[in-house]
């Protein structure tokens, strides 16, 4: 019986609690329906309520937690699956009516269905429990990653929103401002900047609010009062900052915003725009159908960019005069070329309205430059001077010029002349490096003003009659052309203005007399031995430029009949002047000639020999405003630096001191060269009293009279000694004993950013303490082969005596760059008295070599902003930083070089410190026996990285015989040469976890001594799952490159290069004496490159 109970309910559970399931789905379908309604409706609150919280969370700038985002993810997943079962059109099926039967098994299944999801809503809102939301991220991932949260990373603004970012954070800001054209991304910019703040808590409250061109103060002031009281203004508000956007950076300038806290967003290059196609095209731009259509597509969407053209028209159209949107074309018409070009450009066709005086009108057209600058017309203006635009702006620009000043501009040989009602209208031709080999024989156009012509093609000849129908031609520029004549046609130009033949072959230019109006003449770079007679017939000439021409013979009485020259550009030549203290003539003139100008303003003149100067032209050079001449045979004109408008270069060989014109030249000089200049022991104060105020660089060399460059016991300390000395170099100064001499004056050197001194044998310290403190602006220091040398910068004894001034660290606050070079006396950067005295103290008795002091002693200097150490052969060096700390924490790039008595580099505990160093370069340190030394008792520490180090270059360490460390797993670069060892690998019996490093390249160069690469098989240790490119030079004695279970790891290696190997057997070695592990085989895609025939051995898949 209890056998048959039994039977009865085993069939009882098959059988009738199945059907009774089953009928439940036809019988309760509404039910279930309603249960699955009432549960999503309870997910969907939940999920609503958790958005909300994420979007305060992530409003405070934090990232939220991934089991958050997973479970979100499963909640719409589900509620998808809902709605689509509710929407499901068969329903309308399942239903009971008057008319029709329902489906049953259609009802069973939607019932079904709607149970089994309902259990899913169940399960998923169960898991709504979660400890936490969000968390803060790292300050340097969400600096580095917040722009790609709206797309792809672009290298212009990323560098611009960390500018901006480190503005905010300097202590010295209060107005910050960001300009640049409509549409080009400031608010975009400034909104990721303001969420930045935001998510570090750099403020405690962020306003933004919009001011129109006519704007609404009461509404304006209303909103900034709903959050704050009142607008930072001057130093109240002490940690408040107003970060603006404009247009036009004078708008800026009026609001008090400085230039190093104004910020440009240029328009996107060409390779960001293709970036960003890229980015929201997706994966079509990679596949090969379309072939190069997006790459078409991409560039028509930048041309067709409608908001763009229309911030470009409105741009154009607020421009404050006719003068600034002719030159605004200009610039484009004639892009890359110099101010200086465009100055007498501007002045043949009459742009500058009412200035008659070349210099004001250089001025005038600096003052437009700027202000198009200012309004993000044109890119900034470099040292060169050449006026540089942006692809749009230049498009536009061009765009505007062809439709309302009937511009020609013809890029292509290939082109068709434009019909005759064209050249009817035509203004302005440009015919831009085209490879022309025919000219028409006239053009007919009676508008033209301008006509250039650059031209690939030299041999390009011009009809004579070509220029017969240009009456009106105001500009005239032939480049790169051979004129064995010049065209007879010239004779129709009687209103040219501007003649421009620049690297041109210049024979017969007769008829170059008959432009008799003519105001500016260039002949840059033409080849021609004599200047032409019929020059000197140009009497309305204002301009003369000969400058880099290969012109000897100045014939007499050409250029003092030139009694209209403002400016005179002989620079670059070499001119055989003629001695003025000769009786007869010779085929040259005198520079004596330059007497008889008398608005000459300009000069730039370049003299083989003091000679050839007379010495009665100092009310001459008492006028100029502007000058470059060089006197000598040492200088090079190339040498001369950009931007300073008064340059003197010296070798005299003689008495300055009687040379009454040159030193009327000194006294106003902003860039002074002096070699051999008899009379002088020291600069000042015997060559300018009053201090040298407007001399910006100042370049001494191969003097040996000089013994200071500054000697403050002979001169009167009224004036400040270089006050605003930008560059000082000093070479070969083989008696100098002192750069300053004396207890300097308040304000001396005060602008100084660069100094570079090299072979000044007799100089013991750079810099004395109280110089070094009124350093603020140096950001460059080099010094090389100073064999005397004992420290950078040295206290007096007179400051020892002082414990506070003794104790004062040192702080080279702007320091970027600083090379030190064959210092074989070098023992500190920084030293005095007392630390010598203590020293002795503390050591007397002890052998030399028991003790080290560091040479960056960080008690007493600091180098907080310091980008690029180069430390080579000095060799008293022992100890670089302090073991336990160092104040180069922004260092990228360090290169040490023959330091023969450095046993290290860095303690462990430093590398921390060295978080930004990109480059590591370390040669000829023959007693270095390792890169990173353990502190002792330093076990417990844990282990840290050089986070940002991509390259390392080791050559020549003859004691190194390891050289990798798990420090460096982030580089991608290894260049070696001249190992034994390259991987040592050691195990660490509590933590055998792989590192994956990030090597992309290694290159093992001649090294002879190279025998194995691993101390033992790398599986387990290394993995080189990055690398790209492998090279091997003069290997002699290596037997193979990988173990088996490297290979196996290296599954991105691409390019393999071998050369000058001897031994080499195998390229993957199969079994090794110290390896008993099974691999599995590699898949390797190689492409390999030997230098000779052999035998190798690779397990590979593919070749």
């Amino acid at each position: 019986m209890e056998i048959l109970t039994s039977i009865v309910e085993k069939i009882t559970e098959y059988t009738v609690v199945p059907i009774g399931r089953q009928a439940s789905y036809l019988i309760f379908y509404k039910g279930n329906f309603k249960t699955l309604k009432d549960h999503v409706e309870d997910l969907e609150a939940a999920r609503d309520r958790i958005n909300h919280d994420l979007e305060s969370e992530m409003q405070n700038g934090k990232l939220i937690e991934k089991d958050v985002m997973n479970w979100l993810d499963k909640v719409n997943e589900v509620i998808e699956k809902v709605n689509g079962l509710q929407n499901d059109p068969r329903r309308a099926n399942v239903r009971c009516s008057a008319w029709s039967f329902p489906n049953l098994i259609l009802r069973h299944q939607l019932s079904r269905k709607a149970t089994k999801i309902a259990a899913d809503v169940v399960q998923v809102q169960r898991k709504e429990n979660f400890k936490r939301f969000s968390y803060h991220p790292p300050l340097d991932l969400v600096a580095s990653s917040s722009s790609t949260r709206d797309g792809e990373k672009y290298d212009t603004r990323e560098s611009l929103k960390e500018d901006i970012l480190k503005a905010l954070a300097d202590l010295t800001s209060r107005n910050i401002g960001v300009c640049g054209l409509g549409g080009a991304g400031k608010t975009t910019l400034v909104e990721k900047v303001a969420q930045i703040a935001k998510e570090h808590k750099l403020f405690d409250r962020v306003v933004k609010a919009e001011v129109s061109k006519n704007p609404d103060i009461k509404i304006i002031q209303g909103e900034i009062a709903d959050f704050l009281v009142g607008i930072p203004f001057g130093n109240e508000h002490n940690g408040c900052k107003l970060l603006m956007t404009s247009r036009d950076q004078e708008v800026l300038l009026q609001m008090d915003v400085p230039k190093d806290f104004t910020f440009k967003v240029q328009l996107m290059s060409e390779n960001e725009t293709w970036r960003m196609f890229q980015f929201m095209a997706g994966d079509v731009v990679k596949d090969s159908n379309f072939k190069d259509l997006p790459f078409k597509v991409a560039r028509k969407c930048a041309e067709m960019d409608r908001a763009t053209n229309f911030a470009l028209e409105l741009s154009y159209y607020f421009l404050e005069s006719d003068e600034m949107r002719d030159l605004f074309f200009l610039f484009a018409l004639l892009l890359g070329q110099n101010i200086e070009y465009f100055l007498k450009v501007a002045m043949g066709l009459d742009i500058l309205k009412h200035i008659n005086a070349m210099d004001d009108a250089r001025n005038r057209l600096y003052t437009i430059i700027k202000s198009l600058e200012a309004k993000c017309l044109l890119l900034e203006v470099k040292t060169d001077g050449n006026i540089q635009m942006h692809d749009i702006v230049r498009d536009f620009a061009i765009l505007v010029a062809r439709r309302d000043k009937h511009v020609l501009l013809r890029e292509q040989s290939d082109k068709e002349w434009s019909d005759k009602d064209f050249f009817d209208r035509c203004t302005q031709i440009f015919l831009y490096r085209c490879d022309m080999h025919k000219l028409p024989q006239t053009n007919d156009s009676p508008n033209i003003k301008l006509f250039s012509l650059l031209n690939r093609n030299s041999s390009l000849e011009i009809p004579d009659t070509f220029f017969v129908g240009m009456k009106s031609l105001r500009v005239l520029d032939l480049t790169h052309l051979n004129l064995l004549s010049l065209p007879t046609s010239f004779r129709f130009l009687t209103e040219l203005q501007t003649l421009c033949l620049d690297v041109c072959i210049l024979e017969n230019t007769d008829a170059i007399e008959d432009l008799q109006n003519l105001k500016i003449l260039r002949l840059y770079k033409s080849s021609m031995i004599k200047l032409p007679r019929e020059v000197g017939r140009l009497t309305q000439l204002r301009m003369l430029d000969l400058s880099h021409s290969g012109i000897e013979v100045v014939p007499p009485n050409i250029i003092s009949s030139l009694t209209k020259l403002e400016e005179l550009y002989i620079g670059n030549t070499s001119i055989n002047w003629q001695d003025v203290n000769l009786t007869v003539q010779n085929e040259n003139a005198s520079i004596a000639e330059l007497q008889k100008l008398p608005k000459l303003t300009a000069l730039e003149l370049q003299i083989r020999e003091a000679w050839m100067l007379p010495r009665d032209l100092q009310l001459m050079f008492e006028k100029l405003e502007r000058y470059k001449i060089a006197i000598g045979d040492v200088w090079y004109w190339s040498d001369i630096k950009n931007g300073a408008l008064k340059t003197l270069m010296l070798k005299l060989g003689i008495n300055i001191h009687l040379e009454h014109g040159i030193k009327a030249l000194i006294k106003g000089v902003e860039n002074l060269y002096l070699d051999d200049v008899d009379g002088i022991q020291n600069v000042l104060p015997r060559l300018n009293r009053e201090g040298f105020t407007l001399l910006k660089h100042l370049h001494v060399q191969n003097n040996t009279n000089l013994n200071h460059i500054v000697d403050n016991k002979e001169r009167n300390q009224i004036h400040a000694s270089f006050p605003i000395l930008e560059t000082l170099v000093l070479l070969n100064l083989r008696n100098l004993e002192h750069i300053c001499h004396g207890q300097p004056s308040v304000a001396s050197f005060g602008s100084l950013s660069v100094i570079k001194v090299k072979n000044c044998v007799q100089l013991k310290y750079l810099f004395s303490f109280t110089m070094v403190k009124g350093l603020s602006h140096l950001c460059k220091i080099e010094v090389c082969e100073c064999n005397s040398l004992k420290e950078i910068v040295f206290r007096e004894n007179n400051s020892s005596a002082n414990n506070d001034i003794t104790d004062e660290k040192i702080e080279f606050l702007q320091l970027r760059s600083l090379t030190l070079e064959h210092l074989e006396t070098l023992d500190n950067f920084a030293s005095d008295y007392l630390t010598h005295h203590r020293s002795k103290e503390k050591y007397q008795g002890l052998e030399p070599c028991a003790y080290t002091t560091p040479f960056f002693n960080n008690a007493q200097v600091a180098f907080p902003n310091l980008d690029a150490l180069t430390l080579s052969s000095l060799l008293n060096l022992n100890q670089i930083w302090d073991d336990n700390h160092q104040s180069m924490c922004n260092l990228t790039s360090l290169i040490v070089d023959n330091c023969v008595g450095l046993k290290y580099l860095f303690s462990s505990s430093l590398v921390e410190s060295f978080m930004n160093l990109k480059h590591l370069e370390i040669s000829n340190c023959h007693m270095m026996e390792e890169i990173i030394a353990k502190n002792d008792g330093n076990n417990a520490l844990k282990e840290v990285h050089f986070l940002k180090l991509e390259k390392i270059i080791l050559k020549d360490m003859d004691n190194l015989k390891t050289i990798w460390h798990h420090q460096f797993e982030t580089s991608k670069m290894l260049e070696v040469n001249n190992f034994e060892e390259i991987f040592e690998l050691t195990f660490n019996q509590n933590n055998r976890e792989e590192v994956m490093t990030q090597l992309k390249e290694v290159t093992l160069d001649v090294l002879f001594k190279l025998k194995k690469i691993w101390s033992e098989d790398p599986q387990g240790i290394l993995s080189f799952q990055n690398l790209i490119n492998v090279q091997l030079k003069g290997c002699a004695s290596l037997e193979y490159l990988l173990t088996l279970s490297a290979a196996t790891r290296c599954s991105h290696l691409k390019e393999l290069w071998i050369r000058d190997r001897y031994n080499m057997k195998q390229i993957v070695a199969e079994e090794l004496p110290y390896s008993n592990r099974k691999t599995k085989s590699a898949n390797i895609l190689y492409h390999i490159h030997c230098s000779a025939k052999h035998s190798y051995l690779c397990n590979s898949d593919r070749k």
